[in-house]
């Protein structure tokens, strides 16, 4: 598989010999490019047809079984920290000979289906949905979590690393968690605010599986796997790395690699898409076993909280709460729980603060911080990964009465060394700016309503994103990307000709910019025009982005004019961009807006450009236009955000 030479950074020419062999570079030759290869080739498989699926499917058991693969999964499993299986070894402690070593006899065993799981080590952890145990009380409830030896886990890594990029693109696009790649939980908090803005659902159905690991039948779970990875001999080998050591009928061990990709791949075929079948316009996110129905009033809510039970009960599964408490109307002021996050709706957004459950984390995490090596370090960690997961309460809630309560919580597990309030600060206000604001409004920018079938145009998703869109008549309104770019969406203008004029203001690099596009007929006819402005933005940014909205409105098969009043991306479009296509993107790693670059090469794919460059002071009517609205959109935000400093 793949078997290239080994190519120097930032260069075209192969490495040495010398190079080629050496188990340091071709170490980290891997990481850069054998997975990122796979990744591309099974995603571009994923969305192909299903003759061309079943195809490469048939690929899948050598891409897990290939040494250099299985080396990989060894660093990641080798983390700092992990507690070791039965046999006590760690993977922190293999020489790097041992883990090439390692990675050969695996990888013979797995070719020769002669691989099985070994014994596993019992664990009791506290569980962390103890909303009623006291601040600084140790938890009372347990549960019990198999630990597995190095080399199983290793093994079930290399698998999912095979087949992940194969299965994540065909689940549901509400679907977050335990997902490739990362969907975070401020993501799916973010939509869920998106959806109940646009849509009005304000009456929220916060459901929990039960013990969703433990009660996975392995008979149905394996009927999916054969259904969408059909490759026999690659069924088989899961089949035994999930049933065990014991042949295990019901249940996914919690905690291994593999276990949120089943339960993934498990809810996607059996519940989510039976949902969309039948409640397609009600829609239904989830974060691993978190569930939430956005409906518009509490009847709605009440009928499909029966219906998701009986389904859950078909494919041998159960909600946790009470039917009638997990409806909230938060219309009426009450606030909602969901991922560790107390929400409710203030001003048409919602306002969001720590739940009871995710104190109850904390302190189950602390807790669990005396069975590792340097407990103190380990606690320190899991304070400040609980923190940066709290970024979206940042604003709702004042620093010193949480550092109280988390220092609180440290002491009584025994840890007297905590970080101090201004760290806690530091930590809190930039997973605020850089996690959950980012979020925001990426997905204010990037999520059409025809997530769940209905074709308008996002108009203004929150109360400070300024998006200054024309409407246009019934049938021609825009939608994002939701289907394959050769094919023409609704949205997007059948015209053979068109005109599209791009622009971007930014004074200052680093800080507020504006982006604007004008699509137009040869007889200047509009179109589509948008506007919209971006928090950290450089010109080049501003023009960029620009182009791939309005490419986005062009049909499959136009003759696009594209006039831009940046030279610099005038000259990149007209002599880099094709050649960075023809050499699979490997001289644009380094530069600066090489994900929009890549997204607007893909654009190229359906229209034919022409490109054009025009001075924005040379008086082109349109062109002006243009300009003076990215500049509009751009000081428009300036003002926004002076005000809410002052």
């Amino acid at each position: 598989m793949y078997d290239r030479p080994a190519w120097r950074a930032a260069s075209i020419s192969p490495a040495s010999a010398h190079a080629r062999h050496d188990p340091y570079a071709i170490r980290h030759t891997d990481r850069e490019g054998f997975l990122r290869r796979h990744e591309v080739e099974a995603n571009q498989a994923a969305r192909s047809s299903k003759c061309e699926r079943n195809a490469f499917a048939q690929k899948l058991l050598a891409r897990a079984v290939d040494a250099k693969n299985i080396r990989i999964a060894i660093d990641k499993c080798a983390v700092p920290g992990k507690a070791p299986g039965p046999s006590g070894v760690r993977g922190e402690d293999l020489d790097d000979k041992s883990r090439w070593e390692l990675a050969n006899v695996l990888s013979a065993a797995m070719k020769s289906e002669s691989f099985c799981p070994g014994p596993t080590r019992s664990v009791r952890i506290p569980k962390i949905a103890t909303d009623t145990t006291p601040p600084g009380h140790a938890p009372t409830d347990f549960r019990e979590l198999r630990i597995q030896n190095i080399e199983d886990r290793v093994v079930e890594r290399a698998i999912l690393q095979a087949i992940r990029p194969y299965l994540s693109p065909t689940y549901s696009d509400l679907c977050f968690g335990s997902r490739y790649p990362g969907r975070s939980r401020e993501e799916a908090l973010a939509v869920a605010e998106h959806l109940s803005h646009d849509q009005n659902r304000w009456v929220w159905l916060c459901e929990d599986i039960r013990g969703a690991f433990d009660h996975v039948p392995i008979g149905r779970l394996m009927d999916v796997i054969r259904k969408r990875i059909p490759c026999d001999a690659l069924c088989r080998l899961m089949e035994t790395v999930i049933r065990g050591n014991v042949l295990s009928r019901i249940g996914i061990r919690q905690g291994s690699p593999l276990s949120g990709e089943m339960l993934n791949l498990f809810l996607d075929h059996t519940l989510y898409r039976w949902w969309n079948k039948h409640h397609g316009e009600t829609p239904i996110l989830s974060f691993v076993d978190d569930l939430l129905i956005l409906t518009t009033n509490k009847q709605e809510a009440t009928t499909l909280c029966k219906q998701l039970r009986n389904r859950l009960l078909d494919i041998g599964l159960q909600l946790k709460g009470d039917p009638g408490k997990t409806a909230i109307n938060m219309q009426h002021g009450k606030s909602a729980e969901w991922l560790g996050y107390s929400v409710r709706k203030v001003s048409g957004r919602l306002s969001v603060r720590i739940a009871a459950k995710a104190w109850s984390k904390l302190r189950a995490n602390l807790y669990q911080c005396w069975e590792k090596d340097l407990p103190s370090i380990r606690a320190n960690q899991v304070i400040e990964g609980w923190i940066r997961q709290m970024g979206a309460a940042y604003q709702q809630l004042d620093v010193n009465p949480t550092y109280d309560r988390i220092t609180l919580e440290a002491r009584m597990m025994g840890f007297d060394e905590t970080p101090n309030i201004q760290t806690i600060q530091k930590w809190w206000s930039i997973a605020h700016s850089h996690h959950w604001i980012r979020t925001r409004r990426y997905v204010a920018i990037t999520r059409p309503r025809s997530v769940i079938g209905q074709h308008q145009c996002f108009a203004n998703g929150f109360a400070d994103s300024h998006v200054f869109f024309e409407q246009l008549p019934i049938g021609q309104q825009s939608i994002e990307d939701s289907v394959r770019p050769e094919q023409n969406r609704p949205g997007q203008h059948q015209h053979r000709e068109l005109e599209l004029f791009c622009g971007g203001h930014c004074s200052n690099r680093g800080q507020v910019g504006g982006w604007a596009f004008s699509l137009q007929t040869p007889a200047g006819r509009v179109l589509q025009e948008a506007a919209d402005s971006h928090p950290r933005a450089s010109l080049q940014r501003m023009h960029l982005m620009a182009i791939d909205r309005g490419l986005r409105h062009c049909s499959g098969g136009a003759i696009v004019t594209l006039v831009v009043t940046d030279q610099l991306v005038e000259d990149i479009m007209a002599r880099h961009l094709r050649d960075w296509l023809r050499h699979g993107w490997r001289s644009i790693r380094h530069r600066a807006n090489a994900r929009l670059w890549t997204r607007i090469g893909g654009q190229l794919r359906r229209v034919n450009l022409r490109v054009q460059f025009v001075k924005a002071e040379h008086g082109n009517r349109r062109v002006q236009s243009v300009c003076d609205r990215a500049k509009m959109a751009s000081s428009h935000t300036e003002q926004i955000a002076v005000a809410n400093e002052t």
